[in-house]
C-alpha cells in the first residue's frame, strides 16, 4: 500500500515537473496544446485548401446551418474565446485563417485591403461547397463580412459584425485622431515588444488578462518574424481606407447582429449609428463595461446575443 503510494506521489510530482518545465520553458507547446484542447472541446479539426495560387488553413467542425467567422487584425482562427464551443450544436463551423495570417498564405506584395481580402473569400466559400451561410467577424473581419455581403448577398443568410473596422465614426477613433495630429509615428497596433504588446491590450479590452511575462515575449517573438507584412497591411492596406464600407452598407440584405462596446477605444461605439442607418431592419447590441474585443470583456452576454441570433437560443 505505502509503496502504491509512494509510485503514485512520484508520477505526480514527474507530471508537474513536466507541465511547469513546458509552462516556463516552451510556451509555445503549452498554447497549441491548450489550442488543440479548445478545438476538440468545439469538436472542430484543421484542414487547408488551394484556393488560386494561396492556401487557407481552417478549422471546420459541429453540425447544422454553416457559419463562416472572420477574426481580427493580427488574430488567428484560434482566437474566438468559447464562441465555437457555445454554437457548435447549431451550426457547422468554417473558421479560417484569412490569408496574410495565422497559418495561411503570406505575400509581402499582395494587397490585404478589405476588397481583395472579400474577393479571396468568394473563393473559399466556393472551396468549401457552402452556396449560402451565416457570416461573422471581428474588427477588420467584420469589415470583410460586410463587405462580402453587400456584393454577394445572394450567399449571405445572416449577418454578424463585432466591433466592425471601414466607416469613420462620428466620435473620431484612435487613428483618426493619430492621423489629425498628423503623427504617423505614433503607435500602431502592430507590436514587437512587451511594452506595445501590453499598449495593443490596453486598446482591445477593458479589463487586460494578466499574462505572465514569458508568455508575452514568446508572443512577441512570434510577431516579430511577421512585423513588416502586417505594418504593412495596417498602414496601407486598411488606414488609408477606413471608411471603405461607407457606400456598401446598403446593399446588405441578410439579417445582421452589430456587438460593440461601450468603452472600445480602438473603433469608436457611435458607428452604431452608422450602421443602423445604412443597413435596413439591423439589430444593435451595445455592452457596457466592454471594450473592443467584445467575447473577452464580456463573454457570456456576447455568446449569448450570437447564439440567440442564429440559433434561437
Amino acid at each position: 500500500m505505502n509503496r502504491n503510494l509512494r509510485v503514485a506521489g512520484t508520477l505526480l510530482g514527474l507530471i508537474f515537473i513536466i507541465f511547469a518545465a513546458t509552462y516556463y520553458f516552451f510556451p509555445g507547446a503549452m498554447m497549441k496544446g491548450l489550442f488543440r484542447l479548445k478545438r476538440a472541446q468545439s469538436g472542430l479539426a484543421k484542414h487547408e485548401v488551394s484556393v488560386g495560387k494561396e492556401t487557407w488553413v481552417f478549422l471546420r467542425g459541429g453540425s447544422g446551418r454553416p457559419v463562416v467567422l472572420l477574426h481580427g487584425f493580427g488574430q488567428h482562427k484560434d482566437q474566438w474565446g468559447n464562441i465555437p464551443l457555445a454554437l457548435k450544436n447549431g451550426h457547422e463551423l468554417i473558421i479560417p485563417d484569412l490569408p496574410g495570417f495565422g497559418e495561411s498564405s503570406k505575400n509581402e506584395t499582395e494587397p490585404y485591403d478589405i476588397p481583395s481580402q472579400a474577393a479571396r473569400l468568394n473563393g473559399f466559400i466556393e472551396a468549401c461547397g457552402l452556396q449560402r451561410t451565416d457570416l461573422a467577424g471581428i474588427s477588420m473581419g467584420a469589415g470583410i463580412a460586410a463587405y462580402y455581403a453587400a456584393q454577394h448577398p445572394e450567399r449571405i443568410d445572416r449577418l454578424v459584425l463585432i466591433s466592425p473596422f471601414g466607416v469613420l465614426t462620428p466620435e473620431k477613433s484612435y487613428t483618426q485622431k493619430m492621423r489629425d495630429r498628423h503623427r504617423d509615428e505614433d503607435r500602431t497596433i502592430v507590436f514587437r515588444t512587451v511594452e506595445e504588446f501590453d499598449f495593443l491590450m490596453s486598446l482591445l479590452v477593458k479589463r487586460p488578462p494578466a499574462i505572465p511575462d514569458h508568455l508575452k515575449s514568446y508572443m512577441v517573438g512570434e510577431q516579430k518574424a511577421l512585423f513588416r507584412l502586417h505594418e504593412r497591411i495596417f498602414r496601407k492596406d486598411l488606414l488609408s481606407r477606413e471608411n471603405i464600407l461607407a457606400e456598401v452598407l446598403p446593399r446588405i440584405r441578410a439579417r445582421t447582429l452589430l456587438i460593440w462596446g461601450r468603452d472600445d477605444l480602438l473603433v469608436d461605439v457611435s458607428g452604431v449609428s452608422v450602421f443602423s442607418a445604412a443597413i435596413p431592419g439591423l439589430t444593435a447590441v451595445v455592452l457596457e463595461d466592454c471594450g473592443h474585443v467584445t467575447y473577452m470583456d464580456q463573454p457570456e452576454k456576447t455568446e449569448s446575443a450570437i447564439r440567440k441570433f442564429l440559433i434561437g437560443k
